[in-house]
């Protein structure tokens, strides 16, 4: 018998909550912001935040006359573009069930996989597969993967002052 299980885990550990508060500050957003909005929502978010510091950099005037400021505003924006990217490099990791483990606790995983185990569809073939998540926690967890999932595939393109994906590239 083969036994194929799809799906993920949905969790936040210690990782999770430090790059949260990164985009919390980047982005302006409410503690719960980040569970409670949309994707458009958050999205949108991102948006004005970049428009609002292009446009302070827009006003400041010649370099040479507001350098410090024009680079402080400068790196604020840039780091928009790096947390979000970096949010969405762990958001994507599969977890290890050790980091699992400390951050729910063993009830936490053995409650939230007994919920799972008792739902189950189990579809029968050449082998058996399973597509189910594990929740870990409480279920807003899914919508934080889906808003981070959701800024980091619109970072590059909402760059009103094209310059986040020109650091990506090494010629530049």
């Amino acid at each position: 018998m083969t036994l194929v299980w799809t799906g993920r885990d949905y969790y936040s550990g210690i990782v999770h909550e430090i790059i949260l508060n990164e985009l919390k500050k980047a982005f302006d957003l409410g503690i719960r912001d980040i569970f409670t909005l949309s994707e458009k929502e958050v999205v949108l978010r991102m948006k004005e935040k970049r428009k609002e510091i292009a446009e302070i950099l827009r006003n400041l005037g010649p370099e040479k006359e507001n350098k410090k400021l024009i680079q402080k505003y400068r790196g604020y924006y840039i780091n928009t573009g790096t947390q979000a990217r970096i949010a969405g490099n762990i958001f994507s990791l599969t977890p290890s069930i050790l980091d699992i483990f400390v951050s729910v606790g063993f009830d936490g995983v053995s409650e939230s996989w007994r919920h799972t185990l008792g739902s189950l569809e189990i579809e029968e073939g050449e082998f058996y597969k399973i597509e189910r998540d594990v929740i870990y926690g409480d279920g807003r967890v899914t919508q934080i993967y889906r808003n981070v999932k959701a800024l980091s595939e619109h970072n590059d393109e909402i760059d009103p002052l094209g310059i986040l994906k020109k650091r990506d590239r090494k010629d530049v």
